[in-house]
């Protein structure tokens, strides 16, 4: 049994962020094919948000990395609380995020992240320090931007750098203006 706990314990610790205590970047890319086999299979649609904070370069270089860090656990508690169960919130770089939302069109995903950008300009970071942090987002949507992972991804990055080129603070869609 402490075997049995010790190989679970290693292998939550290799697809999970220990800073956030979101999944990283290769459970990433496992859901995304699970989520691309369910689409093939059942016709079904997802949406995948990324996410970036703004300007981040400026916390680490002003606050020094330990408030930054404090703000990045902040950023990945509040991406949990702010989707669905069904929803899954990943750090997936730096200060980059993403979350899969299954079944779920691009008009749903466009409001949820308004809401999660809205939010994060509205809050304050649980640090000792006077911040606003805010983050830009793009999204996408299977099938109707693509129909495999760099197609989905690509899409929603571009939106994504739209959202910081024109201004930052806001959510772009996918071939949208910012």
């Amino acid at each position: 049994r402490n075997a049995d706990e010790h190989i679970s314990g290693l292998s939550d610790k290799a697809v999970r962020d220990p800073l956030t205590g979101l999944l990283n970047r290769r459970a990433f890319g496992e859901r995304m094919v699970e989520e691309l086999d369910r689409v093939r299979r059942y016709g079904e649609t997802f949406s995948l948000i990324l996410v970036d904070l703004d300007n981040f370069k400026s916390v680490n270089d002003s606050l020094g990395h330990d408030t930054g860090d404090q703000v990045l656990a902040w950023i990945g508690r509040l991406l949990t609380e702010l989707t669905r169960a069904a929803d899954v919130p990943f750090r997936i770089g730096g200060e980059e995020f993403a979350v899969l939302c299954p079944a779920t069109p691009s008009g749903v995903a466009r409001t949820v992240a308004e809401r999660l950008v809205g939010v994060v300009s509205e809050a304050h970071p649980p640090i000792h320090q006077e911040l606003q942090v805010t983050m830009s987002a793009g999204f996408s949507a299977c099938p109707d931007h693509g129909d495999s992972q760099e197609d989905i991804y690509y899409v929603a990055d571009q939106a994504l750098l739209r959202a910081k080129d024109g201004g930052r603070n806001q959510v772009c869609a996918p071939g949208s203006e910012a």
